[in-house]
């Protein structure tokens, strides 16, 4: 009998530390699917504001002075505090007139690209979008 007394005592810790691996390890996981959730989030935020710039970019249009380049920051998008973002024209083709037209309108196509980072973390986005102008020919 005297040889069983501390069996239990060190199958006991022995339990104990294989629970506490386990915590640990769940712990780190848990951390993990943290950071990938808050990357998606700012991945996210910087797509929204790159989709805000181009909105209030082609609204804001001015045909007779299109510039090639137009940058945007905290005081442009309050909502987006810590960020910037730039959009790039690209005047695809410009035509005095439009395919089955006898040159009463002009046709423009420009590729606009807005590019948005979120400054304190690094998220970048990039977005692409085409718009296509009919206008009265001068």
């Amino acid at each position: 009998m005297h040889h069983q007394r501390g069996a239990a005592l060190v199958v006991g810790l022995l339990l104990l530390l294989v629970l506490t691996l386990l915590g640990v390890s769940s712990l780190g996981g848990s951390t993990q699917q943290m950071r990938i959730a808050t990357n998606a989030q700012n991945k996210n935020r910087a797509f929204q504001l790159t989709e805000s710039v181009l909105g209030v970019t082609i609204g804001n249009i001015d045909y007779t002075n299109i510039r090639t380049r137009q940058s945007f920051g905290d005081a442009d998008h309050p909502q987006y505090p810590g960020s910037t973002a730039n959009v790039d024209f690209l005047t695809r083709s410009s035509a005095a007139g439009c395919p089955g037209n006898s040159f009463q309108y002009s046709c423009v196509h420009f590729e606009i690209t807005a590019n948005g980072v979120h400054q304190e973390t690094g998220a970048r986005a990039r977005h692409v979008q085409g718009l296509h102008r009919i206008a009265p020919s001068p």
